[in-house]
């Protein structure tokens, strides 16, 4: 069969149900995968494109692609950079003009390879389509194993009838699907490092749990559950460990790091044994490595060697897949009691959930922290919270509480990351509810990308914080100019009307400034069966806690 043909039918194989690509980009590969069933997303921009195949993957649990053209490259790179620093598996693939083209100043030609060095951990260039499908079954290899990474494959031949178009390939697909999800591969720890583990729990006084991204990929939420019940000690999570916990369980010690919460903080600060489990250890993890102290005993779990001991220099390694991994501690730990312990972690977190319901209970003025506690009321059991940066990902993380059964993934730090990604999430689960949390300041990247939702009947609802700028900044802006009113040009927005926009682009909308109006509004949402913005109007002087 004809190689455009043949890489639709191995990607078909490997079960990719979506591609999201921008026009023009391998036009006929794009036609051949329409044929053999796949859904053809064409997106307003490459990076939008990359930003939606990494929402699916987080999602899906299995590599997203996304396609573009030789000029688009460096746009679609820029849509891999949140993956790559949130772990997800996004293959990415384009085209170049083939060697006669190349170092001669060609329209529209650039070196790719450097675009995407930064951003993806396979990057390859295939100028022979018969090893093309080699090359595709490295990449799914490449971006499933260890930690989860982007890849690029860069091929010869631009636009149509490329040597990927005219070539003659086997009519027999080959893949291993072994490598079609995620975890491709869950090894186990070697025993003396549980043993020395086991040993520095049993010893510890207030040993905390903060577990992370890598927990819930790896769905150990009934393994760490145990975990923590058998040696009394609390969980903690990062933003990205939202739901392998229930935020109601008395286990349960908050969000920790720069976008947590402070009482989480000073629980981490007071704990004699920290042990990470699938947790990125980030300067915002750990308050720019300061908390714990750099000399602290910790023990990391983790499925990538690499990061092992990275931060923290008295660390007892554990290379295992989370799930296996807390596994093997649950047997190898004694059972314990930790009463005092214990009371003191809950007594910081009920004292800040207390500030948190003061906050969101004010009923003067619509607030984000008011939305939030409204959708933790309203978000059905299945349903999936996906957040940009910044203001967006603190008030979700901290003030949206969640369980096993919901999901819940952010931004791992590109602004507008939010909107475009949701629709990803959205096709990979489609029966699922999925809302997204978005302030203007994110939503005016991509909300062109309304009109992708409305033709493709991507039905996701969103939240939409209007407070009128870019916030957080506001308070960097004020300390350089001095005063509130000088800093306003810098970070304010005009007025906008997003209910306006929403209904140009055909999407059901509803404006809400007042508490009681939210629940009703979200439900509305959920039922309009198309895609749907609620715009809410909130005020600029409110800020999470966990900023201050």
């Amino acid at each position: 069969m004809k190689g455009s043909k043949y890489i639709a039918e191995m990607l078909k194989a490997y079960g990719v149900t979506h591609i999201f690509y921008q026009d023009m980009a391998m036009p006929i590969l794009v036609k051949e995968a329409h044929k053999a069933g796949i859904n053809t997303i064409i997106c307003k921009s490459e990076e939008a494109s990359g930003y939606m195949a990494d929402g699916y993957a987080r999602t899906a649990r299995k590599p997203g692609i996304a396609l573009g053209q030789s000029i688009g490259s460096a746009n679609l790179a820029a849509g891999l950079h949140d993956a790559w620093l949130a772990g997800a598996p996004v293959i990415a693939i384009s085209d170049k003009k083939s060697c006669m083209f190349q170092y001669r100043n060609s329209y529209q030609e650039s070196d790719h390879k450097r675009l995407f060095d930064a951003v993806c951990r396979f990057n390859a260039f295939c100028d022979d389509p018969q090893e093309m499908p080699r090359i595709l079954n490295q990449a799914f290899r490449e971006v499933v194993t260890s930690k989860p990474r982007p890849a690029f494959i860069d091929s010869d031949g631009f636009f149509m009838n490329s040597p990927l178009d005219l070539a003659d390939l086997p009519d027999e697909i080959r893949i291993n699907k072994a490598f079609a999800s995620y975890p491709a591969l869950r090894p186990s720890a070697e025993e003396k490092y549980i043993n020395e583990a086991a040993a520095a729990i049993d010893a510890a006084k207030k040993p905390l749990i903060i577990a992370g991204r890598g927990a819930v990929i790896s769905g150990a939420a009934e393994e760490l559950r145990s975990f923590a019940s058998r040696g009394d000690i609390p969980i903690a999570i990062t933003p990205d460990g939202k739901t392998i916990i229930d935020e109601s369980d008395p286990l349960w010690a908050g969000v920790a790091g720069f976008y947590g919460m402070i009482a989480t903080n000073e629980i981490i600060r007071e704990s004699d044994l920290v042990i990470y489990i699938g947790s990125g250890i980030s300067d915002h993890t750990t308050l720019n490595f300061t908390n714990p102290d750099p000399l602290a005993k910790v023990i990391q779990l983790d499925i990538d060697p690499v990061e092992l001991g990275r931060s923290f220099y008295n660390t007892i390694p554990i290379f295992a897949d989370a799930k296996v991994g807390i596994a093997q501690l649950v047997d190898a730990i004694a059972k314990n009691s930790r009463p005092e312990w214990m009371a003191f972690v809950s007594a910081k977190v009920k004292e800040h959930l207390a500030k948190m319901d003061q906050q969101a209970s004010a009923t003067d003025v619509l607030s984000p922290a008011s939305v939030c506690y409204e959708l933790t009321k309203t978000l059905p059991d299945n349903g999936i919270i996906v957040s940009d940066t910044g203001n967006s990902a603190i008030w979700t993380s901290n003030y949206i509480r969640m369980k096993p059964g919901q999901f819940y993934t952010r931004a791992a730090g590109s602004l507008g990351w939010g909107y475009p990604a949701s629709l990803g999430v959205k096709c990979s689960a489609p029966e699922r509810p999925v809302i997204c949390f978005t302030g203007d300041g994110g939503f005016f990247y991509h909300s062109n990308e309304m009109e992708t939702a409305v033709r493709c009947g991507i039905n996701t609802v969103t939240i939409l914080n209007k407070n009128g700028g870019l916030v957080q900044d506001g308070a960097f802006h004020e300390m350089m100019t001095g005063d509130e009113k000088t800093a306003e040009p810098y970070y304010r927005f005009a007025d906008v009307d997003y209910c306006k926009l929403a209904e140009s682009y055909g999407v059901w909308h509803k404006r809400v400034s007042a508490v009681n109006e939210i629940n009703p509004a979200i439900n509305e949402a959920l039922a309009a069966n198309r895609p749907a913005i609620i715009e809410c109007v909130t005020s600029p002087k409110c800020h999470p806690l966990a900023s201050r």
